[in-house]
């Protein structure tokens, strides 16, 4: 598995490659770790556009990551999901787990722009 981040509008955009499975899951939670100490983020957008694989351990940590956005109070969206990982998560519950809304926007702009005028509105 591959991750990349990118600020964008104070927006971070989490690009997620390969496979979330029990050999990467360690990886995952690292780097999400990482920017949840070093960021203060307006929202995070997790792109699965180029994840090919998520097993049940995979689905295991997202929801972990969720719980811990959500404490946090930070927006969070799922975007430009496989048609494979779209069905292990309908499979194995995650969106009823962490909410319907957190899929609402099928591309990284749309969630982009729903979140920065969500910011704009704040301020």
């Amino acid at each position: 598995m591959n991750i990349t981040i990118k600020n964008v509008k104070g927006v971070q955009v989490v690009q997620l490659k390969g496979e979330i499975d029990m050999g990467s899951v360690d990886l995952l939670n690292e780097g999400v770790e990482k920017l949840l100490a070093e960021t203060i983020s307006q929202g995070i957008i997790f792109d699965m556009n180029e994840l090919i694989f998520v097993d049940s351990t995979g689905v295991g940590a997202l929801l972990n990551i969720c719980n811990q956005l959500s404490a946090l109070s930070t927006p969070f969206y799922f975007v430009n999901l496989t048609s494979d990982v779209s069905e292990v998560f309908d499979i194995l519950g995650l969106s009823m787990a962490i909410g319907e809304e957190h899929f609402n926007f099928h591309s990284t702009e749309e969630a982009l722009s729903h979140l920065v005028m969500l910011n704009n509105e704040k301020n």
